[in-house]
């Protein structure tokens, strides 16, 4: 068994650093295994009780499926601050993008009906598509479409965690509505004569 001097000298470091990294060992792994790779320095934040209560408000917030924005939380961050007597902190866009780095915190499309989707079906579908048009006459196909527009919906994009799928709760249903329809020989006759 090596003596930690010789260590030390095996890769050119001084003995009183390879003893701060073994006294250390436990932090510095569980730091490089949550953290950014490209940093140099792992500093942490300034104020380690804003962030840990705003990171919990956000856990909460996130298991209610309710979207969350940057000045949502950099607002929360502040309301926090003042109540634990921080004065001086300023939730800066630095402060949300260091804050989003920390916790691994991403920005993503919430999904209200992941997975809702029959996969097969739609593959047969469109494997039978082209064989169901040939039996069928052109004045008889029809494309119909509705759409709405949903004005008391939340967002549809929301700061969650980047290893969690992000999926919401139910819209708002309350929306005007466009019918479109359009018949196939209209549009083939637009294009063959």
């Amino acid at each position: 068994m090596k003596k930690k001097s010789e260590i030390a000298k095996d890769f050119g470091i001084p003995a009183n650093t390879l003893s701060t990294y073994l006294k250390n060992k436990d932090k510095i792994l569980s730091s490089v295994s949550t953290s950014d790779q490209c940093r140099k320095r792992d500093k942490g934040p300034e104020n380690p009780d804003v962030d840990e209560c705003v990171l919990k408000w956000f856990k909460q917030a996130r298991d209610r499926k309710i979207p969350l924005s940057g000045p949502l939380i950099t607002a929360k961050a502040e309301e926090f601050s003042v109540s634990l007597g921080k004065e001086k902190f300023k939730a800066s866009t630095g402060w949300l993008d260091g804050f989003k780095k920390r916790n691994n915190i991403s920005f993503k499309t919430v999904s209200v009906e992941s997975g809702g989707v029959d996969q097969q079906a739609a593959s047969d579908w469109k494997n039978n598509l082209v064989e169901w048009i040939q039996d069928r006459n052109a004045r008889d196909i029809f494309n119909v479409d509705e759409t709405g527009l949903f004005y008391k919906c939340t967002p549809d994009k929301t700061l969650t965690f980047k290893n969690e799928r992000c999926s919401g709760g139910k819209l708002s249903k309350e929306n005007v509505s466009h019918f479109w329809l359009v018949q196939i020989w209209i549009v083939l006759k637009s294009y063959l004569f």
